[in-house]
Order: structure tokens, then C-alpha cells, then sequence
């Protein structure tokens, strides 16, 4: 008798679990004090000083935000970023040997500039990419997945959840 409660209470729990499991995750945005801001992930990153980073599916899909301080950006003019995101989109499409599907210019907080790039690629399927400059710091949010995995809601909504904190 008590061996059946005992397991009626493990498979009650054990389907909370599996219910509650992955859309608990992706509910809550990471924060990250280090790279000083916030990011919805389909899991919990793994977390180190200057990158986050999730794999899933065997690594076929990876989720990774870095972040470097560059000093000179700061004081930086816009035509400097524009020649630093010219060249992110140049240097990844010819290091990668892939071809780039797509790029538009976007804001970060309504304020700070950034691009996103999508480099279809023989390695990865889809490299999509979002690089940031926000005062000292060059942020790139990244995704390589299958094109479908890539470019699906799931991935705008990881995309679009980047947020700057304090």
C-alpha cells in the first residue's frame, strides 16, 4: 500500500515536472549582471565573464550572447560603426563560405545602433546574428540552427527579448 502511493506521488510530480519544465524557462528572461543585460533563452545558459551560451539538439542548435569593451568605441563616430557592422557582415559571410540572405538596421532600447545579419552556411544551416554597440561595449546575440530552427517565431522571439539593463 505504501509503495503505491509513493508511486502514485512520483508520476504526479514527474508530470508536473515535464508540464512546468521547458516553458518555465523561457518565461523568465536571463539576466546577466556581467554583460549587464537581459535575454530570453529556450533553456538556462551556461554563464561565464564575457559569454552566455546554450546548446541543444546535440549542438545543431546554438544560442550565444558576448559581449567585448572596446574603449574607442565610445567616443566613436556613427560612420565608425557603420564601418564596423559593414565589415562584421563582410568578414562573416567570406569566414563562414556561406551567402548572406539578409541584413537590416535596427535599435537596441530605442536608442543604441545595431544589424542583424543571416549567413546561410554549408557548417551550421543558418548563422543569424545581432551585434550591438552600446557605449564601450560590441554585444553579438547569435543563433546557428537549421534555416527553419533559424529564422523560425521561437528564434525572433529569442532575437527580440535582447534588453539593456542597469
Amino acid at each position: 500500500m505504501k509503495t503505491t502511493g509513493w508511486l502514485a506521488a512520483g508520476l504526479v510530480a514527474a508530470v508536473a515536472f515535464v508540464l512546468a519544465g521547458p516553458a518555465a524557462a523561457q518565461d523568465k528572461p536571463f539576466v546577466w549582471k556581467e554583460g549587464k543585460v537581459e535575454v530570453k533563452f529556450p533553456d538556462t545558459p551556461k554563464e561565464s565573464k564575457d559569454k552566455l551560451e546554450l546548446m541543444k539538439d546535440n549542438g545543431k542548435v546554438i544560442y550565444m550572447v558576448t559581449y567585448n569593451v572596446i574603449a574607442a568605441l565610445e567616443k566613436a563616430p556613427p560612420d565608425t560603426h557603420k564601418l564596423i557592422f559593414n565589415n562584421t557582415r563582410d568578414n562573416l559571410a567570406k569566414s563562414l563560405n556561406g551567402k548572406l540572405l539578409g541584413e537590416k538596421e535596427l535599435k537596441v532600447d530605442g536608442t543604441a545602433g545595431g544589424r542583424e545579419f543571416l549567413v546561410e552556411t554549408p557548417l551550421f544551416g543558418v548563422y543569424r546574428t545581432r551585434i550591438y554597440i552600446v557605449g564601450d561595449r560590441l554585444y553579438q546575440q547569435i543563433l546557428m540552427a537549421p534555416k527553419d530552427v533559424a529564422t523560425g517565431k521561437d528564434a525572433d522571439a529569442y532575437f527580440d527579448s535582447f534588453k539593456l539593463v542597469k
